[in-house]
């Protein structure tokens, strides 16, 4: 393959790696869209601009601090890499590992312990 052919080949699977890992992040959306214990709020760094989602997105009922009742877990992830998405989308718990081992995805030790108890 000639030399000046390898900048549109790398743009071309530059393109299309970031189409996967839109379809991809729609779908990963949709399904955290489905928590229903704890709050979970994903920066999103790697489209421009910067993105925020909030799940659940509605408000949840909590019972008040008098009947006994213990603080949700709260977590916050922040994306690095769009790559997150399509690891996510294609190997779920696996590839939530993957993501965090290669910094794909960011979040801080208590974050991480508070993610596991969040609950679809």
């Amino acid at each position: 393959m000639p030399i000046s052919a390898m900048p549109v080949a790398s743009s071309a699977r530059s393109k299309a790696i970031s189409l996967a890992s839109q379809a991809a992040r729609r779908a990963v959306l949709a399904v955290l869209s489905n928590i229903r214990l704890g709050e979970l709020t994903i920066l999103d760094n790697s489209t421009a601009p910067a993105q925020t989602f909030v799940f659940p997105s509605f408000p949840l009922q909590r019972p008040s601090a008098d009947e006994g009742a213990k603080e949700h877990p709260k977590a916050k992830l922040v994306v690095a890499n769009e790559v997150f998405w399509l690891r996510m989308a294609t190997m779920s718990d696996l590839g939530f590992a993957e993501a965090y081992m290669f910094a794909d995805v960011l979040c801080s030790p208590q974050d991480l312990l508070s993610l596991f108890q969040v609950s679809l």
